[in-house]
């Protein structure tokens, strides 16, 4: 169903992260920006035409170091990820030293916020994880204390401000995910497996599911129906209105280590550390049904990050940990 096509070269091997490749689409440019973390540093690999991976393609290659003003060493990333607001688009960068916000190419930084006391807990690294715009204004990162920061971003210009904290969690926040800049509705998961759905504009909780300690590493929200990947290798989908489990999958043999969905048509792959990268196909009826459709085995590599490339679901890449490149597979 699907084969490899070309490799998309990178300055530096992909970090052993959670959710380590994300995408940037400009299509009035015909562009399309690549997001992998190596260390304390964000690899930007910018592809000009269709994003399958085929044909002769330019590529253009950037490095955004995360670091402290006055710092010569950088401190560990832990995700990149672009937020789509209302009037423009953001890379959030997120690291053991706080949350830094920059114009989508990289070259500006728009806003450093330096993680505090309120978010250390004893005996623990602190750290930032977890990012999703919501409500076309806002943009939401977790913290290892638990705690969600919610930043409101001006129209245009570096006044960034924390608007809200949302505490409901006990442990590091390992993924966040939202209805966009559409919805009010943000979903946040943690170490312990649980997951909280909140509804704004002042951001109350409204549904809890209560984990079994193993992480939720990964979370998407489609049609009010919460996927939720665990280190047990399982997906899980919940009603977002009640909590209740509408069906489980062992899906993988290892730690699933990321997520991705075609809001359209209900396709959703996720990629392990088993190597094995998978497609299903959601259904929405009385409840959500998940049926899988296919699997592809990256040989002796421990997959960090999957997306898909079309919105169709004719194409996807995966990035694996200590690869220095980003792999494509396109529809036969």
């Amino acid at each position: 169903m699907f084969s490899k096509s070309k490799a998309i070269p990178l300055r530096g091997s992909a970090s052993a992260l959670c959710n380590n490749l994300a995408l940037n689409r400009i299509p009035e440019k015909n562009l399309t920006t690549h997001a992998v973390v190596h260390r304390s540093a964000v690899n930007l690999v910018t592809v000009a035409g269709a994003v399958t991976g085929e044909g002769q393609q330019n590529f253009h290659h950037r490095q955004v170091t995360c670091r402290e003003a006055g710092q010569h060493t950088g401190s560990m990333v832990l995700q990149a990820k672009w937020c789509q607001l209302a009037t423009r688009n953001l890379l959030v960068i997120t690291s053991q030293k706080g949350v830094q916000i920059f114009e989508q190419d990289g070259a500006i930084m728009v806003f450093w916020h330096a993680l505090g006391a309120a978010e250390s807990v004893s005996g623990y690294s602190t750290f930032a994880r977890g990012v999703a715009p919501v409500a076309g204004n806002l943009i939401c990162v977790g913290t290892s204390s638990g705690n969600v920061l919610c930043f409101n971003i001006p129209p245009k210009g570096p006044n960034v401000t924390l608007a809200e904290t949302m505490k409901g969690h006990s442990c590091a926040i390992t993924d966040i995910t939202s209805t966009g800049e559409s919805g009010d509705t943000v979903v946040t998961a943690d170490d312990g497996g649980n997951i909280i759905v909140w509804k704004g504009p002042k951001f109350v909780e409204v549904t809890r599911i209560s984990g079994s300690r193993n992480p939720a590493p990964c979370i998407c929200l489609w049609n009010n129906t919460v996927i939720a990947a665990y280190s047990t290798g399982h997906i899980r989908l919940f009603s977002a209105e009640t909590g209740n489990i509408h069906a489980e999958v062992c899906a993988h043999a290892r730690w699933i280590s990321a997520l991705d969905i075609l809001l359209e048509s209900g396709l959703l792959i996720s990629a392990s550390e088993d190597s094995f990268a998978r497609i299903w196909q959601l259904k929405k009826g009385d409840t959500t049904e998940i049926e899988h459709v296919h699997s592809e085995c990256v040989t002796d590599i421990q997959l960090c990050g999957a997306k898909f490339t079309s919105a169709e679901g004719k194409a996807f890449a995966v990035t694996g940990y200590d690869t220095n490149e980003i792999i494509y597979y396109v529809q036969n």
